[in-house]
């Protein structure tokens, strides 16, 4: 299957060296302040999402547990950070690349000194007196993998796994299920919103942007994030390079947090949702299990209970977007209990894979000048397709990419889907009220239907 996009046009041929290389630099110093300038520096909860907003909507937290009504907010967390001697806090995590993946719980105020209905008036007003405030009260480690590659022994007929090492990893997965259990013994859901962050993001900006989501979907579900050793800084180029290593290097920890999770009995459905790098994490990783259920004969979407998996601001080429997908729709030779032809479906069977996509966003413009790439993912426009790609998203019937509004809530337009009402209502009526594009609910506008919607 060959699938391919129209190119951006070249930057003019006359533009010297040194004026591109100027445009660059100064393009990802704006993108680095713009992602990083927040970050691990407290945070004010995102504004309320449109559909709260609305006099026929203020019901929003109506079915909230008794116990979950308060500000404070328990995640689960993954992470492959080494912890931070010389931060003050108990426990946090640095930018330093851990080869074990460590998981725990961190708890999040949302607008400490508040009482409830406080709170959920302030959660459901398009306009706030005052800002609401988070911060990461506690973070706590429960359990820790061993250090990756797990060390094999020669036993003259082949090789084995070290079996204290199997010890290890068997408690750390017992571990890991029993708190899974715990949180959703207190969920009204059984489903599980995984969040995965972006370039140059702190574990502590990432929990508190767990923490908003999980908190505007309900508190419904187990919220949890994964953390990779974003953020290590060292000059514009090296810390935009040393992220995108970082972030290869998370791929394999992150497929095993999602293996892990969707083993565990009780959680009936996976909500993926990642972030501008954090997005190629995510596609590598569930790409890699997909492929595996298909090989041994399962349906990924049996075996991973994967009910949404979101990419917004995807910082990732929109080729090799396309070789994801390629490597699973147009390898009829792979090995497989499968039949040529037959393929199972990779999510469940309400399941679908939602593209946020934005072209007034200067950060992804940033990263397309740097690779000299086509557009990249999250920048994609409708005009983009060819009509080959529009016949495979047509009749794959699964896949949506929707257009948000050019207008931007922030300078550089790359967080829209927190910062702007309408997106993150457009989120919420997915995850939470499982609304597929042209349902009442979803303010989308058909522009290439059944595949390209706007957010009016």
């Amino acid at each position: 299957m060959k699938l391919e996009l129209r190119l951006e046009p070249r930057i003019p041929a006359l533009m010297s060296a040194l004026t591109q290389t100027l445009r660059v630099a100064l393009s990802l110093m704006c993108a680095t302040l713009c992602i990083s300038g927040c970050a691990g520096q407290g945070r004010s909860l995102m504004p309320t999402p449109t559909l709260y907003s609305t006099l026929n909507a203020r019901h929003a937290f109506d079915q909230v547990p008794e116990t979950l009504r308060n500000p404070s907010l328990d995640l689960l967390y993954f992470t492959n950070r080494i912890p931070d001697a010389s931060s003050k806090r108990e426990l946090t995590y640095g930018s330093e690349r851990s080869t074990s993946l460590a998981f725990g719980s961190v708890h999040v105020d949302i607008g400490p000194g508040l009482t409830w209905p406080e709170l959920v008036d302030a959660s459901q007003s398009a306009e706030r007196r005052l800002p609401v405030n988070l911060d990461v009260v506690s973070t706590r480690e429960l359990g820790r993998y061993p250090p990756s590659p797990y060390v094999i022994r020669d036993v003259g007929s082949g090789f084995v796994r070290d079996p204290s090492v199997m010890a290890e990893h068997d408690k750390a997965e017992q571990t890991l299920g029993a708190e899974l259990k715990r949180h959703l013994a207190r969920t009204p859901k059984k489903e599980i919103v995984l969040y995965v962050h972006g370039f140059n993001e702190s574990f502590e900006e990432a929990s508190f942007v767990a923490a908003e989501l999980c908190h505007f979907l309900g508190r419904e579900h187990l919220c949890a994030l994964f953390s990779w050793p974003a953020g290590g800084g060292g000059g514009l180029l090296r810390a935009y390079s040393r992220d995108r290593e970082s972030g290869e290097f998370s791929v394999a920890p992150l497929k095993k947090a999602i293996r892990s999770i969707a083993g565990v009995p009780g959680i009936e459905k996976i909500h993926l949702l990642a972030h501008s790098r954090g997005a190629d994490v995510l596609l590598q990783a569930v790409q890699a299990l997909m492929l595996e259920a298909y090989v041994f004969g399962e349906a990924p979407g049996d075996v991973l209970k994967i009910e949404n998996l979101i990419l917004v601001a995807a910082d990732v080429d929109a080729h090799v977007f396309l070789r994801y997908l390629t490597l699973y729709a147009s390898d009829p030779e792979m090995p497989s209990r499968w039949g040529k032809s037959e393929l199972p479906s990779p999510f469940r069977e309400t399941g679908r894979m939602t593209i946020y996509t934005s072209d007034a966003d200067r950060a992804l413009w940033a990263s397309t000048a740097l690779f000299r790439s086509v557009r990249r993912l999250g920048r994609l426009r409708a005009e983009d397709l060819t009509d080959h790609m529009r016949k495979f998203l047509s009749e794959s019937g699964f896949i949506d990419i929707v257009e948000v509004p050019r207008e931007r809530v922030d300078f550089f337009g790359h967080g829209y889907y927190t910062n702007h009402p309408a997106v993150s209502s457009d989120l919420v009526a997915r995850i939470r009220y499982g609304l597929n594009p042209g349902d009442s609910g979803r303010a989308l506008r058909p522009v290439a239907p059944p595949m390209v919607w706007a957010i009016d």
